[in-house]
């Protein structure tokens, strides 16, 4: 809606720092940004309280309605001059900030933001899908690389700053987050288009007693607004579980907009009139989506196709590498990478374990603790109880153990004899602690000496 506007304000901006003999101070800096941000939220809300109290005043025209829209179109131009005031600071700030750490914006480098954007899509796709089974670290990655995107890094040079400093990592994601230059929501069964782009939202007016009606902008819309405005910057938009929300209705008519050809200052910039505000919207091509998908959930069959077309898919599979080779006596790695093998060949290798499991186990305790809490019902849920599958997964270790059915449902009638009844050991009991039972998962060769040891025995 203001768009010309906004060109003219950035042209001034750029300008004014060109030349600048007094940059803004860092403590300056960060208050004009505070200060736009207050005042983008509250522009925002006059707004959807303007749109609203129109809608009402025209479904239901009275005295008092068509006071209530006058009064909101009032504050709305007010608060549209206090943003309007707040975006110069703002721009002359986010300048300023570029002037302290790359040189400053010229009028010989007018295309500087359109190189840099290039180069961040060159190494980073714009719209990604890190996909694989559960517990392969898909959010943790995600978090990865939306820092090496916002800092115009290579990824595996954030990775390696991870496998040094993981809380470093994650206080410089919380930083940019909390700065607005990244935003994380998870998709859901419930996930709509009125939460993800925007939508009419009742809100409680305490002071009246009453619900009032707000258009109110979702998250896809404020992040990319935020990258528009800022358009030196890099944004990341992080959508958890991709795959469990309905995708075609979340993201309307915006599916089109986020395909890297159609993001604005593109050869074929697609632009569409939001129908809740009727503001004419785009993409800006500063603004990555990744995405995570758990490929262990049957919904990954009904993926839009439209949503396949315009992302780039990254598997992420378990990596045995990265977890330990003793943990009291048991190597996790040889573990981990024995079972999935079997998942793999049982049922599919987009269900195996992922190594996340078995992070923080370091000791024969903790494996127990994991493998009867976590492992053991992942299991029951990937084979859908199917025991012997199980007990094939866990090389026949001894940790479930099968039985008879008792005599009187046999002689009842009401099992058949030949029906096999299977059991887990109690929380207490010391097999989940023996280091052996794990052993006998991934050393074959043991477990078949051991069988062929327990036949001689019964032969002599």
């Amino acid at each position: 809606m203001y768009g010309a506007q906004l060109d003219r304000a950035i042209e001034r901006a750029r300008k004014a720092h060109a030349d600048a003999e007094t940059p803004m101070t860092p403590a300056e800096i960060a208050s004009a940004i505070s200060k736009y941000d207050r005042a983008d939220q509250e522009w925002s809300g006059a707004y959807g309280a303007m749109v609203a109290a129109k809608i009402v005043a025209a479904t239901n025209p009275t005295a008092a309605t068509r006071k209530a829209a006058g009064d909101a179109v009032a504050a709305h131009a007010a608060t549209l001059k206090t943003w309007t005031r707040a975006v110069k600071l703002m721009l002359d700030a986010r300048f300023a900030a570029a002037a302290r750490t790359l040189k400053p914006f010229t009028h010989s480098e007018p295309d500087q933001r359109d190189k840099d954007q290039k180069r961040s899509a060159s190494i980073h796709p714009l719209n990604l899908i890190l996909y694989g089974p559960p517990g392969t670290g898909k959010t943790w990655h995600a978090v990865t690389r939306a820092v090496a995107i916002v800092e115009n890094r290579d990824v595996s040079e954030v990775e390696r700053d991870d496998r040094e400093d993981r809380a470093a990592v994650k206080r410089r994601f919380g930083e940019l987050r909390k700065a607005g230059r990244t935003e994380m929501v998870t998709f859901h069964q419930n996930t709509t288009y009125e939460e993800f782009i925007e939508g009419i939202r009742p809100v409680l007016d305490a002071a009246a007693g009453d619900v009032r009606y707000e258009l109110s902008r979702g998250v896809f819309r404020r992040i990319a607004e935020r990258a528009q405005k800022d358009p030196a910057g890099r944004y990341v938009l992080i959508i958890d579980e991709i795959n469990r929300g309905n995708v075609a209705r979340i993201f309307g008519e915006l599916i089109t907009l986020i395909e890297d050809s159609k993001r604005i200052g593109r050869d074929d910039e697609a632009r569409a009139i939001l129908p809740g505000s009727q503001d004419d919207f785009g993409v800006p091509a500063n603004l990555h989506v990744v995405g995570t998908m758990n490929t262990a959930d049957r919904s990954i069959a009904l993926l839009d196709t439209a949503l396949r077309r315009r992302f780039v898919f990254e598997e992420r599979m378990p990596d045995p590498n990265l977890v330990s080779p003793d943990a009291g006596g048991v190597d996790c790695r040889k573990l981990l990478a024995a079972m999935n093998d079997r998942i793999a060949a049982l049922l599919d290798r987009e269900h195996r374990i992922g190594h996340t499991y078995f992070l923080r186990v370091d000791s024969v305790e903790a494996l127990a603790e994991t493998f009867r809490t976590r492992i053991v019902p992942l299991l029951q849920e990937y084979f859908y109880d199917d025991w012997e599958k199980i007990r094939a997964v866990l090389n026949w270790n001894g940790f479930v153990r099968e039985s008879k059915p008792p005599d009187e449902l046999v002689r009842s009638n009401l099992v058949d004899a030949e029906q096999r009844v299977y059991e887990l050991p109690p929380a207490d009991d010391d097999r989940w602690t023996d280091p052996k039972q794990y052993w006998k998962i991934y050393d074959v060769k043991a477990q078949a000496d051991q069988a062929e040891d327990g036949g001689a025995a019964q032969d002599d």
